[in-house]
C-alpha cells in the first residue's frame, strides 16, 4: 500500500531527502507509529502527526492513499 507524507519545519530531516512531501511505500495494515519509525523518527522528537487531516493515535493502522502529515509543536501568542 501507499501512504502520502507530508513532513514540515525542522522535521523534514527524517524525509527523504529533505523532501517535504513523498510517498512511502508500506506493508497492508501497518501501523502509524511504524510508519513513522520506518522515517526514522525518534519517539522522543516532539511533534503533532495527523492522519487525513485529524490527530490519530499512534497504534491505527493505516490505508492505501491515507495522508500523514508531521509538524513540529507550535506556539505563541
Amino acid at each position: 500500500m501507499r501512504v502520502h507524507v507530508r513532513v514540515y519545519s525542522v522535521l523534514r530531516r527524517y524525509a527523504p531527502g529533505g523532501a517535504e512531501a513523498f510517498d512511502l511505500d508500506l506493508e497492508p495494515g501497518t501501523e502509524l507509529a511504524l510508519a513513522l519509525a520506518r522515517l526514522g523518527l525518534p519517539d522522543t522528537v516532539e511533534r503533532v502527526v495527523l492522519l487525513n487531516g485529524r490527530r490519530a493515535d499512534p497504534a491505527v493502522p493505516l490505508a492505501d492513499g491515507d495522508v500523514v502529515t508531521v509538524f513540529p509543536p507550535v506556539a505563541g501568542g
